[in-house]
């Protein structure tokens, strides 16, 4: 089987919401094609979703090892690290992963719920206009800037953010 069937299939098991099916999968993709960095950034995922982050970490890593330039998995080393509120390694990673790619909306919103986190509000804020400029139809974007604009005691903008989320 190719790897490109390979990866078909365990996302296909993602899709459907078996976690440790997509888990299994993506382990037996690995030892078949060794040097192919979607199988160890797809095992974390697996391991993300069955509530094993902390787990997830050294099989993103993996992928980054095999190809450094693999921003899929940097952006999801950074999106776990973050929610295991490990902030400083997240913050490098996306910086690292903005660097390389200034117009990645997704990081741009990593970067504001990082923001969020650490009490950087007017930061983050900043960080989801990035995104919403980059990707004005992402739900999740406006929503989380509907959120810091409350918080920042905006009331009317943060209201007009939750309509565009819906």
């Amino acid at each position: 089987m190719s790897w490109q069937n390979d990866e078909q299939a365990t996302l296909g098991l993602l899709r459907q919401g078996r976690a440790k099916a997509a888990y299994k999968a993506a382990k037996k993709a690995m030892a078949q094609h060794k040097s192919h960095p979607v199988f160890p950034n797809l095992a974390g995922v697996a391991l993300c979703l069955s509530e094993r982050p902390r787990d997830g970490l050294g099989y993103f890593r993996k992928s980054l090892t095999l190809d450094p330039g693999f921003h899929d998995a940097r952006r999801n080393l950074a999106q776990t690290l973050i929610l295991l509120g490990e902030y400083q390694p997240a913050e490098a990673q996306l910086a690292r992963l903005l660097a390389a790619l200034p117009g990645d909306a997704g990081g741009w919103y990593l970067l504001a719920q990082l923001r969020l986190n650490t009490g950087q509000l007017s930061a983050a804020l900043e960080a989801a206009d990035k995104a919403i400029d980059l990707a004005p139809g992402q739900a999740r974007q406006h929503n989380l800037r509907g959120l810091l604009r409350d918080r920042l005691g905006q009331p009317a903008a943060a209201l007009e953010d939750f309509e565009r989320a819906l």
